[in-house]
This record gives structure tokens, C-alpha cells and sequence, in this order.
């Protein structure tokens, strides 16, 4: 499993990195840590299987809905 991002569609309010801090994290001025890695679009390395629930967690409470899983 591995989580795609659109970063476009993201507006950085954190629930992912409540829902699954050990995958999400924030910048320090409150950005999701992926947007330094991409412009609009974040793939992911794999998952390690034990956070699969807390990003599944993350996917669902997502308020834009910009976080999609692949298995």
C-alpha cells in the first residue's frame, strides 16, 4: 500500500498527521512535509503494514479528500 496526495486539492488542516503521525507530519510553519518533495502531486514509499489502519484513518478524515490509497 502506498498513499498518493494532491497536493492541489490539500489545504494543510492536519488531520492526516492526527489520524497517522508516524506517515504525516507538518513543516514548521504548519504545511504538510510532503510539499517539499512535490509540487502537486506526492506519491508515497510503501507503508509499512502496521500504520495501514491509521492511514486508512487519515484517507477517511480528510476534509478535501486529497489523500487516495493503492494497494
Amino acid at each position: 500500500m502506498h498513499v498518493e496526495i494532491d497536493l492541489g486539492v490539500c489545504r494543510d488542516q492536519a488531520q492526516c498527521v492526527y489520524a497517522a503521525p508516524n506517515v504525516f507530519s507538518l513543516t514548521g510553519d504548519g504545511r504538510l512535509a510532503c510539499r517539499l518533495e512535490a509540487d502537486t502531486y506526492f506519491v508515497s514509499d510503501p507503508i509499512d503494514p502496521d500504520s495501514h489502519d491509521d492511514v486508512n484513518e487519515a484517507a477517511d478524515v480528510c476534509p478535501t479528500q486529497a489523500i487516495t490509497i493503492v494497494h
